[in-house]
Parts: structure tokens; C-alpha cells; sequence
């Protein structure tokens, strides 16, 4: 079977993003950076009407002093892993 959609949540999104920097310590959010605009708009033929334009220009991955109710501990989601040495034994075909 083919999966055509992923849905991440907002804690998926952030695990990802802080294995992705490389960090392994600190409290940390992952916050949207925004762009608001404003126009008059008309849907469906209805009358023109204010209208606020959201823009999601990306994201941010923000460091807190103190735990928050809402961040990640690096040290827990992406915990530093030592690298094991593993010794391969010549294959013979």
C-alpha cells in the first residue's frame, strides 16, 4: 500500500526538528514565524469585507532558560548516543 499523507504533531514536528540541529540539551519550542497582511476581500460574489492574511513564512526552534508547559527536553528526545565500534569479519564468497 502506497501512503499518499503524513500527519505529524506539533511534538513529532519539534523531535524532529531538534534532531535535524544536532541538539542534545536545553528546553526547546518550536514556534511559526508570521507575516500578517491586510486587503479587502470578496468570496462568492458577497460584498468586499476586511480580511487578515495569515502568511507562515517558517519556522523557529526556540532555547528556554526554565522548562516550559509546552517544550521539549533535548536530553530526552534526541539524547546523545556514543558510537559502538563494531568489527566485521571478513565475508567470503
Amino acid at each position: 500500500m502506497v501512503i499518499n499523507t503524513y500527519k505529524f504533531s506539533h511534538e513529532e514536528l519539534t523531535t524532529l526538528a531538534l534532531k535535524s540541529a544536532g541538539n542534545h540539551e536545553g528546553h526547546w519550542t518550536l514556534e511559526l514565524a508570521t507575516k500578517i497582511g491586510l486587503s479587502n476581500l470578496s468570496v462568492d460574489d458577497s460584498p468586499h469585507y476586511p480580511t487578515m492574511i495569515l502568511q507562515i513564512t517558517g519556522y523557529v526552534l526556540q532555547r528556554h532558560e526554565a522548562p516550559l508547559p509546552h517544550s521539549l527536553d533535548a536530553s530526552v528526545v534526541n539524547p546523545v548516543v556514543e558510537e559502538e565500534n563494531w568489527i566485521l569479519d571478513e565475508v567470503k564468497l
